[in-house]
């Protein structure tokens, strides 16, 4: 056995981490990072990780209300909104969570529709008015996918009242792999979701014809104003059937946040193990071509480090201390 090396707490630990699903990305992050922490804290020392619908607003008001003690969220910059409540936080903002780290995915937020709709455009979509019937998470006041959706649409000039009175509607579910699904048997013939790299989007553009519609510019410009959304390029032939670069909602990245009472010695160590231990979570996913995994590897203690938010002290000490910051 390997001998434990790196800082330590010295007292018992119990924290409660909060995941996803339970079988998916954030979960594995959630086990290497607190086995991590426990192996170096005292005997007895535990950790718990509590299954979430959706790694999104619902898993920052877990922390924010105090009940639980580290969380992520992705894309990384929806967390800003939290602290500057707007968006999903308008009205109950949590201007004081703290980040420990940043975890590196790349993504993309993106719409596809089956091609026998025949529409290309969203200027096509307000012309042709056709059945919509949008595969996508709800907009429920928890799902990042949902509201951003439901805001872009309006900010297009298709609302969702508007594809319901064509006699479309929204085919609801969490996970990724449920609204591809619903495009792949029939029940949608719309697909509005990011996790772009899975293999739930890379078959079904291999076997069903699929056209992606571009974001207009002023879409995109009036939802950076409103919200801080940023963009990314999803790259030609990311998909079968994708022939040009596509400018889409950038849904990059893992970001864990805490509050201010999270203590800084776990902090410490916690920073030291997203730095130190990589290889352990980095083989879970080596199996995979780093433009189609999950989680991007290598993991750069230097994109650790850079954070969406301010980071907790704790953590900010170890990477000032290994040159990673200022």
């Amino acid at each position: 056995m390997e001998e434990v090396t790196g800082p330590r707490v010295d007292r018992e630990l119990e924290l409660h981490l909060v995941g996803d699903w339970g079988w998916a990305n954030i979960h594995k992050v959630c086990g290497w990072l607190g086995a991590g922490l426990i192996e170096r804290s005292k005997p007895g020392s535990r950790y718990a990780i509590w299954s979430a619908p959706f790694v999104a607003a619902e898993t920052v008001r877990m922390i924010g209300g105090g009940r639980y003690d580290l969380a992520f969220s992705t894309p990384a910059q929806m967390v800003r909104n939290a602290i500057d409540g707007v968006g999903l936080y308008e009205g109950q903002p949590f201007p004081n969570l703290l980040s420990l780290g940043t975890f590196p995915q790349k993504d993309s937020l993106i719409l596809a529709i089956d091609a026998s709709v025949g529409v290309k455009t969203f200027e096509d979509i307000r012309k042709k008015k056709p059945a919509l019937h949008i595969a996508t998470q709800p907009n429920d006041g928890t799902s990042n996918i949902g509201f951003v959706v439901d805001r872009l649409l309006a900010e297009a000039k298709i609302p969702r009242e508007v594809i319901l009175e064509w006699g479309g509607s929204f085919i609801e579910y969490g996970p990724p792999d449920q609204c591809a699904q619903a495009v792949r048997d029939g029940r949608a013939n719309a697909l509005f979701y990011e996790a772009v790299m899975t293999p739930y989007w890379r078959f079904l553009a291999r076997d069903k014809k699929l056209d992606f519609i571009p974001f207009e510019p002023e879409v995109l410009k009036g939802l950076r104003n409103k919200f801080g959304w940023t963009t990314n390029i999803l790259p030609a032939g990311s998909l079968d059937g994708l022939t040009v670069d596509l400018e889409a909602i950038d849904w990059s990245d893992w970001i864990s946040f805490v509050r201010p009472d999270f203590p800084e010695d776990a902090a410490y160590v916690l920073a030291w193990v997203a730095c130190n231990t990589q290889e352990i979570i980095e083989r879970q996913y080596r199996h995979l071509p780093v433009n189609i995994s999950p989680l991007t590897y290598p993991i750069l203690p230097e994109k650790v480090a850079q954070t969406a938010i301010p980071l907790h002290p704790g953590a900010a000490r170890y990477y000032r201390e290994k040159g990673l910051i200022r």
